[in-house]
């Protein structure tokens, strides 16, 4: 009996191997097709069953936040908060598990649960969260199985706290907060967005105008087409005037 399972050992590792392969293949497929804005739940279907065969909880707790996601993106200016997103995000963040290598990838789940709850108005839940999100990020240790780790490291913390913090209406630490990520980040479309959004709070339509124009052209170049989503959603709501028309110009 021993032997048998000896000689069986080697063809469930590999088989588990290729499990996990495939889940973080997947995983990558649909972070792409998110931001084409393109459909995902297939590609996220696919990494959660491999990630399950594989056994492998963190790499379930990523294919559930990213499902999270594409609910999150009906909406292109706001998202659709829902305690249903909240429980998913309760999930992947049982799946991560403890340990200190997921701790970038519970960080992930913890800057979503702020958002939400910022969004369903909750602030106190929402700063709980963002305050846990630091700390995970603070102890954590580069993960090449999470798929945004890297992500992560260059800014996108900032920028998801910088997110909340206008939702619950702290535009001095947001602002701080976004000023912080705009330096860091690769693809900067997303935090120039929500400059603007400040910008528009101020009754700053100029800079707010300003702001957008610079994330249109951000989004274009690396064809981040939710960020392009985002940058017109916010554009529209702005008031007439000729530094808008000059934005609604570039936009069309």
């Amino acid at each position: 009996m021993v032997a048998e399972v000896a000689a069986a050992a080697p063809g469930a590792m590999m088989r588990r191997s290729l499990h996990r392969t495939a889940a973080l293949s997947a995983l990558t497929a649909a972070l792409a097709a998110q931001r084409a804005q393109r459909p995902a739940a297939g590609f996220l279907t696919r990494a959660q069953d491999h990630a399950e065969a594989a056994g492998d909880g963190p790499l379930t707790a990523q294919a559930l936040m990213l499902q999270r996601d594409v609910t999150w993106s009906a909406d292109p200016h706001r998202g659709v908060p829902s305690k249903a997103s909240v429980h998913l995000l309760g999930a992947a963040l049982h799946a991560a598990g403890s340990g200190r290598n997921t701790a970038s990838l519970r960080a992930g789940v913890r800057h979503r649960l702020a958002c939400e709850w910022a969004a369903l108005g909750n602030p106190h839940a929402a700063l709980a969260e963002l305050e846990a999100a630091d700390v995970e990020v603070a102890v954590s240790n580069a993960s090449p199985d999470h798929v945004q780790d890297t992500d992560l490291r260059c800014g996108a913390a900032a920028a998801w706290g910088g997110g909340t913090l206008i939702e619950t209406g702290r535009p001095a630490a947001a602002e701080a907060a976004l000023t912080e990520a705009l330096s860091s980040r690769v693809n900067p479309a997303g935090v120039l967005v929500n400059i603007a959004r400040l910008r528009v709070a101020a009754g700053d339509v100029d800079g707010a105008a300003i702001a957008l124009r610079e994330a249109l052209l951000a989004a274009r170049a690396v064809e981040d087409r939710r960020a392009e989503s985002r940058t017109r959603a916010v554009a529209a709501t702005l008031p007439d005037c000729a530094a808008v028309r000059e934005l609604l110009a570039v936009i069309a």
